[in-house]
């Protein structure tokens, strides 16, 4: 919605007593769901604490933190998902990670590169600057999270309207 800076979600997930599953059983599930799908590295983990899913372990980039959480939200007894999974550093060199984060920025037609700036600390990436709609923002994000050896992103992008 236009002119939307900020979500406060306070949802709360709450399981039909037919649904609910113990915490052994809901760990086998979660588990036996992060084996069977291959974007998910085998160093993930799963702890399970009255239907919270806590993930834990390494993988190589965002997208596959993000495909974990998103196989776990699909299991039946899942109320809540701390996500713990931790980044592993680049092995690349950080200018050629600044180059390909700027390059792969220009490369999506939907946004306005010049107007985002990118600083690199390692695999820690900033991003400053200005953009038009939430779209672009968000944009910007996946794009510098998709690119392998980024560990964080710290977004200071602000929506102008």
């Amino acid at each position: 919605m236009r002119g939307v800076t900020q979500v406060d979600n306070q949802l709360e997930v709450r399981i039909p007593r037919d649904a609910k599953r113990d915490d052994a059983d809901l760990r086998t599930a979660v588990l036996q769901a992060l084996m069977l799908d291959s974007l998910v590295p085998s160093t993930v983990d799963a702890r399970v604490a009255s239907g919270r899913v806590t993930l834990s372990g390494t993988a190589e980039c965002q997208f596959q933190r993000q495909e974990a959480e998103f196989i776990v939200s699909n299991v039946v007894g899942v109320t809540e998902i701390d996500d713990a999974i931790v980044l592993l550093p680049p092995e690349s060199n950080t200018d050629e990670l600044e180059r390909a984060l700027h390059n792969a920025l220009q490369r999506n037609a939907g946004l306005n590169a010049a107007s985002i700036r990118v600083d690199r600390s390692e695999g820690a990436v900033t991003l400053t600057g200005a953009v038009r709609s939430w779209g672009e923002h968000d944009a910007a994000l996946a794009t510098v999270w998709a690119a392998p050896g980024v560990t964080s992103v710290d977004d200071r992008i602000r929506v102008e309207y």
